[in-house]
This record gives C-alpha cells, structure tokens and sequence, in this order.
C-alpha cells in the first residue's frame, strides 16, 4: 500500500450487540474516516477520537472500526450496498 491509502469506516452499533458482531447489517450509523493514513494503528486511534467528538455517538453504543484500503473500505461499507 502507498502511504496514505488506509482510510476508516466507523460503525455505531447499539449496546445490544456484541462489538465482535457488530457489522454493516447490524449497525445504527456507519460513517467513514476524515482523513487516509499510512498506518492501520494510527488509522484506528484517528477515527475512534474523530467518531467521539461527533455527538453520534450515545452513551452505551458500541464502536467498532475497519481500516482498509478506500476502494475496498467504500465497496463493504457504503450506503449503496447496505442490505435491508
């Protein structure tokens, strides 16, 4: 991968749902990540502190984030393919 091609999809699943399953067709909310990253690390702690300062999130939710490549992050994660 090229430097700055791992970009986030953040999802906001209800406190209901174990974080391990806490997936695209379970999800309240999925967002993507401001920024791309050259690391997975720096990618996760990113889009965790960007998801908090949102106000989407809700005391009890749980947040599960994907680091990936954008095309591959944007084909799982998008609205457009969201079932259900």
């Amino acid at each position: 991968m090229n430097v700055m091609d791992i970009f986030a999809a953040i999802l906001i699943c209800t406190s209901a749902v174990p974080i391990q399953d806490c997936d695209r067709e379970n999800a309240l909310s999925i967002t993507f990540g401001p920024n791309s990253y050259s690391q997975v690390d720096l990618c996760q702690i990113e889009a965790m502190a960007y998801i908090a300062n949102t106000g989407l999130v809700q005391k009890g939710d749980v947040v599960k984030v994907y680091c990936g490549p954008r095309q591959q992050i944007y084909a799982r994660f998008s609205k457009s393919e969201k079932h259900g």
